[in-house]
């Protein structure tokens, strides 16, 4: 649907719900996760429905008014999750955002009562959650930063202003299959290390793709509308990209698995064709995740 131009899209009530349950916003690694979220939605409820009437201060009349302004606030950001469009324009993920609104509100609101009968229970509760929750993202942390490093440390066979374009072919398992994480994409935008530090440019910049930021790409230049989506792995062309600007990219830097049942996919395939025909491998990282092809301008090419 569109209004004013923009393209305005709503998720089904159902998962907005489901969003709101499994608070969406806060997982990350693992499916395992909603364990946590599933037992911090028992807490608040326990807070809920075993709360004092009591507030902090009864004489106190601007905490009684805070407190009923986060009650209301609550409410209303839970109407917005429910009736919010998912997406407007180029702009997503509104709800999700919103859950975490919602949760704060809700938890600053329950903050202003007593939990005499369930006091001791939720301590209990909510430090053996904090510090389970603490050492698993540590450790999922520690993961992905030896990825990363890895992907980074590419940097020293690329040459100072050089042109590189980043592919991911599949950016949460690892080279035999297993899933390396849920919903955390490591490798997203992480050639802006590279770049950063080297002078040099790199083409995975959605932001200049996009018409509300400040940066943009010029429109005869713009390697998303002249290449592809080559972030989302979808059909690409990039020999394209020198046929139409003039500039060829030296270096080419693909992430995520190849394993077999990866590559038997047509896009992928051509993909490998596609470097194969004017680009030579020159370093595979040790996980294997990571590769970089640079420009050879002995291959022969096609007029």
């Amino acid at each position: 649907m569109k209004q004013n131009g923009a393209t305005m899209s709503w998720a089904p009530i159902r998962r907005n719900l489901l969003y709101v349950c499994c608070n969406y916003s806060m997982l990350s690694f693992s499916k395992y996760e909603l364990l946590f979220s599933g037992a911090l939605l028992v807490i608040l409820g326990l807070m809920v429905f075993h709360k004092d009437k009591r507030i902090l201060d009864k004489k106190d009349d601007t905490a009684r008014a805070f407190k009923n302004g986060l009650f209301m606030s609550t409410v209303i950001y839970l109407l917005l999750i429910i009736v919010m469009p998912y997406r407007i324009g180029d702009g997503w993920y509104i709800t999700h955002r919103i859950v975490l609104f919602f949760y704060v509100n809700l938890i600053l609101w329950l903050a202003f009562f007593y939990y005499e009968t369930i006091n001791n229970l939720l301590r209990k509760i909510i430090i053996t959650v904090v510090i389970f929750l603490t050492f698993y993202n540590f450790y999922n942390i520690k993961i992905m930063n030896i990825y990363i490093e890895e992907y980074v440390n590419l940097k020293e066979y690329i040459k100072p202003h050089s042109l590189i374009l980043p592919i991911r072919l599949s950016s949460r398992k690892e080279v035999n299959g297993k899933q390396l994480n849920w919903l955390v994409d490591p490798f997203l935008h992480a050639t802006s290390y590279i770049a950063l530090e080297n002078n040099i440019i790199t083409l995975d910049n959605y932001e200049a793709d996009k018409s509300f930021f400040p940066t943009y790409f010029h429109d005869k230049m713009n390697p998303y509308k002249i290449i592809g989506d080559f972030e989302n792995n979808h059909d690409i062309n990039i020999e394209s990209y020198f046929k139409k600007t003039g500039y060829k990219i030296n270096y080419i830097i693909t992430c995520g698995s190849d394993n077999n049942n990866i590559n038997k996919r047509k896009e992928i395939n051509d993909i490998n064709n596609q470097l194969n025909k004017e680009y030579t491998l020159l370093y595979k990282t040790v996980s294997g995740l990571a590769k970089i092809y640079e420009l050879n301008l002995n291959k022969k090419t096609d007029k």
